[in-house]
C-alpha cells in the first residue's frame, strides 16, 4: 500500500490506477492515466532538492511490478511535455519496451554494447512527437559482460549530449545487476511497486541495495491503485 511506503522511508512520487486487461495499456478519452504520471513526472523532475534529474533508472525490486509501464509511460510525458527523451530498454534479459512502441526486433542497445553498432543507428523514432527509443537489441551472454564493463558510461553520455531526458527500462534490482549499474550512471532511480505482487521487505531491501553503491533513489511509484479504468492501447500521441 502507498501508506505503508511513506511509513517506510521511501518517498511516495505517485500512484497509478488499476488497468483491467494488463499494464501496458492507457485510457483514451480519460486523463486519468495521463493526470497521474504527469504528477509522478513533476515529482521527479522538481520535487527533489538534491539536483537536476536528467536522466532516471526505472526499476523494480522483483518482476511482474509494472516497471515498463511506469517507464514508456513516463517518457512519453516528458516528451508531452516538450523535452526530447530518450527511452532506453535496459531491461535486456526481459526487453518489452519495443512490444509497447511496435517495433520489430532490431539493433539496438546490446549490440551497441558489442560495439556492433552506432548509436545513431540503434536509436529509433517513435510516433510520439519528440520521444526517441533505444531498443534492447538482440541480447545474449557477450551482451550482459558488455554490460558490466564501461561502454554503458559512454553510451549515457553520448546520450545526454543529444537529449534533455533519459529513461532507462532496467532489469529487477533482485535478480541481477543492471539497474546498479544504470543507477551509477544516472541522475536516480525510481522503484516500481504493485498492489498484491510487492513485498514491502523486498522493495526495502532494493532501496538498501541501491543506496548501497551510491545510487540516488528518488522515490516510489504505487501501481494498482483502488481506481479502474477501461483501456485501449497505450495512447503516445503526443497532445
Amino acid at each position: 500500500q502507498p501508506k505503508d511506503l511513506s511509513r517506510n522511508g521511501l518517498r511516495l512520487l505517485g500512484s497509478i490506477p488499476s488497468l483491467r486487461g494488463g499494464m501496458l495499456k492507457k485510457p483514451a478519452g480519460d486523463t486519468i492515466i495521463a493526470d497521474s504520471i504527469d504528477s509522478i513526472r513533476t515529482a521527479i523532475l522538481f520535487g527533489d532538492t538534491d539536483g537536476e534529474v536528467s536522466s532516471v533508472v526505472v526499476t523494480s525490486a522483483v518482476g511482474h511490478e509494472g516497471k515498463s509501464t511506469v517507464a514508456s509511460q513516463l517518457a512519453v510525458s516528458l516528451a508531452r511535455a516538450g523535452r526530447r527523451t530518450l527511452l532506453i530498454d535496459g531491461d535486456i534479459r526481459n526487453p518489452q519496451q519495443h512490444l509497447v512502441f511496435g517495433l520489430g526486433v532490431d539493433v539496438g542497445l546490446c549490440e551497441l554494447l558489442k560495439g556492433q553498432t552506432t548509436f545513431d543507428a540503434a536509436v529509433k523514432t517513435t510516433p510520439a512527437e519528440g520521444l526517441w527509443i533505444l531498443p534492447a537489441g538482440r541480447c545474449d551472454v557477450l551482451s550482459l559482460q558488455a554490460l558490466a564493463g564501461n561502454r554503458i558510461a559512454a553510451i549515457m553520455t553520448q546520450a545526454q549530449e543529444q537529449y534533455d531526458v533519459i529513461v532507462v527500462d532496467s532489469g529487477p534490482v533482485l535478480t541481477g545487476p543492471e539497474a546498479m549499474i544504470y543507477g551509477r550512471n544516472a541522475d536516480g532511480a525510481v522503484i516500481s511497486t504493485r498492489r498484491d505482487v510487492s513485498r514491502l521487505s523486498k522493495v526495502e531491501e532494493a532501496r538498501d541495495r541501491l543506496q548501497s553503491i551510491g545510487v540516488r533513489v528518488l522515490g516510489a511509484v504505487a501501481n494498482g491503485a483502488d481506481i479502474e479504468v477501461r483501456e485501449t492501447p497505450l495512447a503516445i500521441a503526443a497532445s
